[in-house]
């Protein structure tokens, strides 16, 4: 198996890993890796199909927001339900931060630098 094979098994277990940990629902999942269907997702867990950039760049922010998150609100069960409880903060509009996520990547990102502002 080739480095690159390896790399995205991995990085994928990782998002397997925060979709469990957010309680994500498969067409969460799909929305949020821009995905058509869950026997993609399936390839990509097996190593039958190598992450492609936008896909490995997904997922790195919703490693950066997860990892935030467990920084920001210590309490375990309060950072994994952070992404569903609705947010006062102006970007947010009293929605919940999942409902944009699995809009747009760029949302994705947005997120994230809303997070990383609040570690500073």
């Amino acid at each position: 198996m080739k480095n690159r094979d390896k790399e995205s098994i991995l990085l994928f277990k990782v998002f397997l890993r925060i979709a469990h940990d957010w309680n994500l629902t498969e067409k969460e999942q799909l929305d949020l890796l821009n995905v058509k269907s869950m026997k993609i997702l399936r390839d990509f867990e097996s190593g039958n199909i190598v992450l492609q950039e936008e896909l490995s760049r997904r997922i790195g922010y919703l490693m950066n927001i997860q990892q935030a998150l467990k920084v920001l609100l210590p309490d375990t069960h309060a950072a994994n339900t952070w992404i569903r409880r609705e947010n006062s903060a102006p970007m947010f509009n009293g929605r919940p931060a999942i409902n944009l996520m699995i809009f747009d990547e760029s949302f994705i990102r947005k997120v994230r630098d809303y997070l990383f502002s609040q570690l500073v």
